[in-house]
């Protein structure tokens, strides 16, 4: 077999006419400089012939086997080398398809290969790595619809410049965006029927509140006609009114916690004016379970927080410690200034929390049951309280912690505000 039948072979195999030249050229010179050479020239010019072949077999089998869409393409936009499933993707052999302008492939598939490349060859450039990437649908041979993931990477090789697509099967992945998708909606369809309820279940329980009290404050106006049972109740009645009140807006902004939709309204504000009103609204609950309450108070300067949010959250802690504590208990009531942070604390004389009790006390609907367990204290409660306080705390970037040495020993519940962002 000669050289020229061996290269004629391999150039139809490989299309390496690059290469073939080049061996072509090495044997002429060989051949003119050392003629004496002769089969033994030919002899080495087969064995390199032998291991390019076995190269580019090595070559196709790795293509062929690779699990991915495969395509080289040239600055014209005709394809120059593909594998085979590429070729089954379009129900044809790479042999026809090979030398096809891009747009001739007649797909969705083409029109996007198409655009890519034009994208790319307009903005090629040897100095640049660029690169493209683009999701397509398209219609397989068997009429199913698949999703493809396409990465276009341009490439100079020995002057020329080509095109490489590489694309994987993306089908699943966008099949399960759109499942997510789908779930994304119905939990904001979800989001918004209890953002509605909220509101009406506000209104529909608000607006009987605001009559029994706003009917209470007028009756008070003529307190001095009533004997002292009537005015007892009639302070009752208000009281009572104030409280439910109080918890329905617990409840409200809990359920405003769960749908993300609480605000914090941040101002200034002064702590200790704070803390004194608030004891001054309780002094009637004081009063009637006989406590006492000190507070003391290092010189703080304003914190910067929601007011309303902050004052329901001082409020529940100083009633907790009033209907936890057995008649005649102390409340004491802290404001510090410890390191870059103000500790407000609150303790108490009373029942005292178990380490069980501690574990939950911050839980949703976390109640410590102690009705009817003959204790002095005021049993009621919703459970929602301590686990609002925790959540608005938190949304001030700070913390909330009790402290208990356990039945009858009392229990003292600490917030930390952070000082940054004070109005010093």
């Amino acid at each position: 077999m000669t050289v020229g039948k061996r290269i004629s072979d391999f150039g139809t195999k490989t299309g390496n006419f690059q290469e073939i030249q080049a061996l072509k050229a090495i044997k002429t010179r060989i051949a003119k400089d050392f003629p004496n050479l002769g089969s033994s020239m030919e002899k080495v010019a087969n064995i390199v012939l032998e291991k390019m072949c076995k190269s580019e077999e090595k070559y196709r089998a790795l293509i062929d086997a690779s699990p991915h869409y495969f395509l080289l393409i040239d600055s014209e936009r005709r394809i120059v080398d593909l594998n085979r499933k590429t070729a089954d993707l379009f129900a044809s052999s790479s042999v026809d398809i090979k030398g096809m302008h891009v747009a001739e492939l007649g797909s969705e598939f083409s029109l996007k290969l198409d655009e890519i490349c034009e994208k790319l060859v307009h903005k090629f450039d040897d100095n640049q790595q660029l690169s493209s990437a683009m999701e397509v649908l398209i219609e397989h041979k068997d009429e199913k619809s698949m999703w493809l993931g396409l990465d276009a990477i341009p490439l100079v090789i020995e002057g020329n410049k080509y095109i490489q697509i590489v694309g994987n099967d993306i089908t699943a992945q966008k099949q399960a965006e759109e499942l997510a998708n789908k779930e994304l909606e119905a939990i904001a369809a979800l989001d918004r029927a209890k953002s509605e309820f909220i509101d009406r279940a506000s209104h529909e329980l608000n607006t009987p509140l605001t009559s029994i009290c706003g009917a209470a404050s007028i009756l008070s106006e003529y307190s001095s006609l009533m004997s002292e049972k009537e005015r007892e109740l009639l302070e009752i009645i208000k009281r009572g009114g104030e409280r439910l009140s109080h918890i329905v807006e617990i409840i409200v902004n809990s359920l405003q916690l769960e749908s993300n939709v609480l605000e914090i309204k941040r101002e200034s504000i002064d702590l200790i004016d704070l803390i004194k009103r608030i004891i001054d609204q309780h002094e009637f609950l004081l009063k009637l379970r006989g406590h006492s309450i000190i507070f003391k108070s290092t010189p703080v300067p304003n914190i910067f927080g929601d007011r309303e949010k902050l004052e329901d959250v001082i409020s529940n802690l100083i009633i907790n410690a009033i209907n936890n504590t057995p008649s005649h208990g102390e409340i004491r009531v802290m404001v510090e200034i410890i390191d870059d942070h103000v500790d407000l604390s609150v303790a108490d004389t009373g029942v005292g929390l178990t380490e069980e009790e501690k574990s939950k006390i911050f839980i949703k609907f976390g109640k410590i049951e102690r009705y009817g367990q003959g204790l002095d204290i005021v049993a009621d409660g919703s459970g929602l309280g301590l686990y609002f306080a925790k959540k608005v705390i938190e949304l001030h970037e700070g913390t909330i912690r009790v402290e208990s040495e356990g039945r009858n020993k009392g229990s003292k519940f600490i917030v930390c505000l952070p000082l940054y962002g004070s109005y010093l």
